[in-house]
């Protein structure tokens, strides 16, 4: 399910850039804030993944509040 709606984004912001004239033109500040928080997402799963990739309900309700 991830995989494909990765293939999907990718698909369409491809396309798109490919029938842009000069590309598609993405605003510095968009690409810092992404990048915060993915890196955000990504540290936030590092524990459910060496649990076993099991999810605590007080991880749930963390993850549900943010």
């Amino acid at each position: 399910m991830v995989a494909a709606n990765i293939c999907n984004t990718l698909w369409i912001i491809g396309a798109s850039s490919l029938v842009t004239p000069g590309g598609l033109n993405v605003a510095p500040s968009l690409l810092n804030f992404d990048m915060e928080v993915m890196v955000a997402a990504a540290l936030a799963c590092l524990p459910i993944f060496f649990t076993g990739c099991a999810i605590a309900r007080w991880e749930g309700w963390l993850f549900l509040g943010g």
